[in-house]
C-alpha cells in the first residue's frame, strides 16, 4: 500500500497498461497525454499513448501534424525516456485482423472484396470497441513499448469498449449469426427458414441477403482466433500489468459518470489505480487569513479604498475623474473581489463534496488544479501532470 504521498506517475510507472476512462469534457484526453509525457520525461521507459477518442486532440496537444495507426515519436527535450502516440486505425486494424485470423488469402480475398465488410470495418460503431482493446493487444504484444497509455471513450462507451472481447465471443455463439449462415451450411435446413428469408429478401433485396449470408459464413472461420484473442486481452486487462486511472471533475454529473466507471471496474475485478479530480481549487488560496481579508474587504470597502488612494498618492488632479465617483467605482470593485472569494470559497466545498460521494478510499484521489491557460503544448503537459498531486 502506497503512502499518500506517492507521485502519481511513480505509481502508474509500474504498469504495462494505463487505461484512462471518464466521461466527455473532463479532460480524459489531455490527462492521458499528460500522464504520458510524464512518464517518458521521468522514467527511461519507452512510452506508448494510444488514442480512441476520433475528435483527434491529442496530436495537436502533442505537437504533431496528426496521429495515424503507425506511432510516431514525440520530441521531449531533455526526456529520460522516449514518447511516441498512435490512434486506433479502424480499417487498417480490421485488415490486418482479418489477414491474422483467416486460414488461407483465400478466404481473406472474399472477407474484405464483401461489400458488406467496407460497412463493418468503417462505419459499424459496435465493431469499434472490439477493434480497438485488439489493436492495444497487438501493441502490447509486439513488446516495444513498456507502457501503454489509453486514452479510452467517454465513460459509459468505456463500459462496451471493457466489455469487447465478451461481446464478441458471445456474437459468434449466438443465434443471429447461425441463422445469418444457415443458407451456406445446409440446404435443407435452409429450405425450413424460407418463409423467413423471402420477407428478408423483399424487405432488404435478395443481393444483400446474400451478401449478408455470405459474409458471415466466411467470417465465422476467423471463431477461433477471434476468441482466442478475445480471451487474451480479457486476462491482460485484468492482471496486475494493467490499471485503470478514471478523470472526473467537481461536478455532480460527471462525478456520476465517474461513480458508475468505477463500479463496473470493481465488478470486474479490474485494478482501479486512480482517480484524477481535474479542476480542482488549490487549498492554499483558503485560509483564515483570507477569510478576515475578505470580510475587511466587504465590510470596510471605503476605509480599505481610502488608505489605498492616500498609498499610492492619488488626487483628483492626477486624473479627470472625482475622487467621489472614483470611490463609488473602486467601492464596487473591492465588494465584487470580496464576493468572488466566497463563491469560491463555495465552489470548494461543491468540490469536498463531489469527491466525497467517490465509492472508494481517499488514498486513490488525485486532485489537479484548474489552468490558468489551455493545455496545449509538452512543457504545460508537464505542468499538468506534476500538479496531479494526493488528495489530502
Amino acid at each position: 500500500m502506497r503512502t499518500n504521498e506517492s507521485s502519481l506517475v511513480t505509481l502508474l510507472s509500474d504498469l504495462q497498461i494505463v487505461l484512462i476512462g471518464g466521461a466527455g469534457g473532463v479532460g480524459k484526453t489531455t490527462t492521458s497525454a499528460a500522464l504520458g509525457v510524464a512518464l517518458a520525461t521521468q522514467t527511461t521507459k519507452k512510452v506508448l499513448v494510444l488514442t480512441i477518442d476520433p475528435a483527434k486532440r491529442l496530436a495537436s496537444t502533442l505537437g504533431v501534424d496528426e496521429l495515424t495507426h503507425l506511432p510516431q515519436e514525440v520530441e521531449i527535450p531533455g526526456a529520460r525516456g522516449t514518447l511516441f502516440a498512435a490512434m486506433v486505425d479502424m480499417k487498417a486494424s480490421w485488415d490486418e485482423m482479418v489477414v491474422r485470423y483467416s486460414p488461407d488469402g483465400e478466404t481473406v480475398r472474399k472477407i474484405v472484396s464483401n461489400p458488406i465488410y467496407e460497412s463493418i470495418s468503417t462505419r459499424f460503431v459496435q465493431s469499434h470497441d472490439y477493434i480497438a482493446i485488439e489493436a492495444l493487444y497487438e501493441f502490447y504484444e509486439r513488446g516495444d513499448y513498456d507502457v501503454i497509455v489509453v486514452d479510452t471513450p467517454p465513460s459509459r462507451n468505456a463500459i462496451d469498449f471493457l466489455d469487447a472481447p465478451k461481446n464478441m465471443e458471445e456474437f459468434f455463439a449466438s443465434k443471429l449469426l447461425r441463422w445469418l449462415t444457415i443458407p451456406r451450411k445446409s440446404k435443407l435446413v435452409a429450405s425450413a427458414f424460407r418463409p423467413f428469408y423471402l420477407v428478408a429478401e423483399r424487405i432488404l433485396g435478395s443481393a444483400f441477403v446474400e451478401d449478408i449470408s455470405e459474409f458471415f459464413f466466411d467470417f465465422q472461420q476467423l471463431y477461433e482466433g477471434f476468441v482466442a484473442r478475445a480471451r487474451l486481452v480479457t486476462a491482460l486487462v485484468s492482471s496486475d500489468k494493467a490499471g485503470f486511472v478514471v478523470v472526473t471533475i467537481p461536478e455532480e454529473i460527471p462525478t456520476t459518470e465517474a461513480i458508475y466507471f468505477i463500479s463496473e471496474v470493481t465488478r470486474r475485478n479490474f485494478n482501479l489505480s486512480a482517480v484524477v479530480m481535474n479542476r480542482s481549487l488549490p487549498e492554499s488560496i483558503f485560509s483564515r487569513a483570507s477569510d478576515e481579508l475578505a470580510d475587511r474587504l466587504s465590510d470596510e470597502s471605503q476605509d480599505v479604498l481610502v488608505k489605498t488612494l492616500d498609498v499610492i498618492g492619488f488626487t483628483s488632479s492626477e486624473k479627470e475623474v472625482e475622487i467621489a465617483s472614483m470611490s463609488q467605482l473602486a467601492s464596487r470593485v473591492l465588494i465584487e473581489m470580496a464576493n468572488s472569494y466566497e463563491g469560491l470559497k463555495n465552489q470548494k466545498v461543491m468540490e469536498e463534496i463531489q469527491i466525497s460521494r467517490l465509492p472508494l478510499d481517499d488514498s486513490i484521489v488525485y486532485t489537479s488544479t484548474q489552468q490558468d491557460r489551455d493545455v496545449a503544448s509538452i512543457e504545460s503537459l508537464i505542468k499538468l501532470a506534476l500538479n496531479m498531486s494526493p488528495y489530502r
